[in-house]
């Protein structure tokens, strides 16, 4: 029952949109294409604008809806836990600031650059230092993103005690492998005795 439902809601909203479409094809026609298409783009531009206002006004209020919900940074449990939290931090920063810095820039120029009958397009098709800049930057960001934590990291991994890191000894033979467990006693018995 619930899969026929669920057929027939997908089922009308496709027969709505095929409407809508069909009616802005009426209306285009009546009206002009021209004149319809400039203010078709008009208002897209500001959706896009309204778009962008309402998304980050979303993405602030579910943080403070959900804050809650999450670990905040530096209440790891194990010294490891603070090398991660750290890395986690330098990602979640440079991340978080590079989307909020091209979504609205993408946003604004999508608004400030709408069709216009007073500017003309022009055609751009290549530029190498362009293409250097926006593949070296990323570049040095990841660098910097992976480099810098493991920094710290990766001592801590070392650091572990030799007890820790070898918890089971292996013994190969050529025709079987034994496992044992290492005891107290087996450090000081020496190797083993077939």
């Amino acid at each position: 029952m619930q899969t026929t439902f669920i057929i027939v809601i997908l089922l009308l909203g496709f027969l709505i949109t095929f409407q809508i479409a069909k009616a802005s094809e009426y209306v285009s026609v009546m009206r002009g294409e021209e004149k319809s298409r400039k203010q078709n783009n008009r208002i897209n531009a500001f959706l896009l604008l309204a778009f962008l206002i309402l998304g980050l006004i979303g993405v602030y209020y579910c943080n403070e809806r959900l804050a809650g919900k999450i670990l905040p940074f530096g209440s790891a449990a194990s010294d490891h836990g603070v090398n991660i939290d750290r890395m986690m931090e330098i990602t979640f920063y440079i991340t978080g600031f590079v989307f909020f810095v091209t979504q609205i820039v993408l946003f604004w120029f999508a608004f400030k650059y709408q069709e216009s009958d007073n500017r003309k397009a022009f055609f751009y098709p290549h530029n190498n230092k362009l293409e250097v800049i926006w593949t070296a930057i990323p570049a040095i960001a990841l660098v910097f993103e992976t480099a810098a934590p493991a920094k710290g990291f990766v001592p801590s991994v070392l650091a572990l005690p030799m007890a820790i890191a070898f918890a089971a000894e292996d013994q190969g033979h050529s025709d079987l492998q034994k496992n044992r467990e290492p005891s107290s006693s087996s450090a000081a018995a020496g190797p083993y005795e077939d």
